[in-house]
């Protein structure tokens, strides 16, 4: 692969994209989330608070802009962009309210220190409160925040790069109070914390920079512990999705409590082609475990807290048509315990008789990826950047222009996917062909979904 061909091939599926609208509210984690504006939704590290019948996620932009920004939906899908709130960034921003002061807080972190952003009115403007702070006098970065159901709220950071702190904030949510527990010499980040009855839970991920991690999780019923052993948060290999977690978001629906695991699927070095992967987790009410259930899409009800997965029609890559040195292999973890491996630029795999509805609709590609080594990595680890590796597909709609498709490691066995929006047309005359970027190879597909 060269990178100028796919960043260029990137671009390309950037317009097509930008021209489309999503046919259905679904969540789709993984694919490239746009507003009402047609623009790529750029809130890395952020949170999501509910208002008045609104979300509002805040987050950090990634590339040549720098700042705070700000957007606001009715059902977690449907995003308006409000702009930048804080011109010169805030690291892991979240939202905040103060009953107390009746002032909006943007919380988070400037450099090491902890900030705050204050405004009347949660969509802005924003005016910096004080000078960032030490808190306890040590070095503080790796932002996350909680508001338990009394109202109080919570503030978990990393405390001299090594140990994990969960302390208590002000009422007016300018500073911290106590500190309510400490995870010693664990080396998290990108903390999150939620509640599900009386149990507190609190999410990290490894310090492994921009590679993803198998993310964990605790469980206590009181802040102050004692807290369990970790455990993890998605089946062993699949790096928590190829994602980093960033905040945890409790809808309370008229039937259901649902709880969304809010993660950050980095891409380095081009992090402006960094997405975002949302799942709902479940908990075991014996062990008290936690998973976030990979879904390729689903929508919830947010007036019920309900999730639901869209239909989708299963078409099986050994039934398609090879070329070149690409074949069907056998896999046991795989659907029908068969894919088809060796896709490269001149050896393709053409899957025909795909039925569309004539309207852009999502397909997953569920693939396997073995690059990269596994198990967790820290960044004690001197290869840290060339464990995790990415392959570039491409993918062409009945011989049109052919549309990049990133495949990141998933690690032996492992099968995940990654979503395209594509403009099927009506009837089951499609045909979708994956090859590959610069003569290397693909990763080895299972099948697809289209939805």
């Amino acid at each position: 692969m060269t990178r100028l061909l796919f960043l260029v091939l990137s671009l390309a599926l950037s317009l097509i994209c930008s021209a489309q609208t999503n046919p259905t509210k679904l969540i789709v984690p993984g694919a490239q989330w746009r507003d009402t504006d047609g623009n790529v939704i750029d809130a890395r590290g952020g949170g999501v608070v509910q208002s008045n019948g609104s979300f509002y996620w805040v987050g950090g932009t990634v590339g040549s802009r720098v700042g705070t920004v700000v957007y606001s939906s009715p059902d977690l899908v449907t995003w308006t962009n409000h702009g930048s709130v804080f011109a010169s960034g805030m690291g892991r921003p979240k939202f905040v309210f103060s009953e107390t002061t009746g002032l909006w807080q943007i919380v988070g972190q400037i450099g090491r220190q902890f900030a705050v952003l204050s405004s009347a009115n949660i969509l802005g403007p924003y005016s910096q409160v004080g000078t960032p702070i030490s808190p306890f006098g040590v070095n503080f970065t790796d932002f996350g925040l909680f508001q338990d159901t009394d109202g109080q709220a919570y503030v978990l950071y990393s405390a001299d790069h090594n140990n994990l702190v969960v302390s208590q904030l002000t009422l007016d949510r300018t500073n911290l109070t106590k500190v309510m527990h400490q995870f010693s010499g664990v080396g998290l980040e990108s903390p999150a914390m939620f509640k599900d009855g009386n149990t507190y839970y609190v999410i990290g991920s490894h310090k492994s920079a921009f590679m993803t991690n198998n993310n964990v999780v605790y469980s206590a019923q009181s802040l102050t512990g004692p807290w369990s052993v970790q455990s993890y948060i998605a089946p062993m290999g699949t790096r928590t999705w190829n994602s980093q977690s960033t905040f945890a978001l409790t809808i309370q629906g008229s039937q259901t409590t649902t709880h969304l695991y809010l993660g950050d699927r980095w891409v380095y070095p081009d992090l402006p082609n960094s997405t975002y992967v949302w799942l709902p987790m479940t908990i075991n009410q014996v062990t008290k475990g936690v998973q976030a259930v990979w879904n390729d899409a689903f929508s919830i009800n947010v007036e019920t807290g309900v999730v639901t997965t869209p239909k989708a029609t299963k078409y099986e890559a050994e039934a398609g048509k090879v070329t070149g040195s690409a074949s069907v292999a056998s896999c046991t973890t795989c659907s029908g315990n068969q894919l088809v491996t060796g896709i490269g630029a001149t050896s393709t795999l053409t899957i025909s008789n795909v039925a569309g509805r004539g309207e852009p609709q999502w397909v997953s590609f569920h693939y396997i990826n073995t690059d990269g080594l596994f198990g967790d990595l820290t960044l004690t680890d001197n290869q840290t950047l060339a464990l995790v590796k990415q392959r570039n597909a491409t993918v062409s709609l009945n011989g049109g222009t052919p549309m990049p498709l990133a495949q990141y490691d998933t690690n032996a066995g492992i099968v995940m996917s990654v979503p395209l929006q594509m403009n099927l047309t009506q009837g089951s005359g499609n045909a979708i062909t994956i090859a590959s970027i610069d003569r290397q190879a693909a990763g080895d597909l299972d099948y697809i979904l289209v939805y």
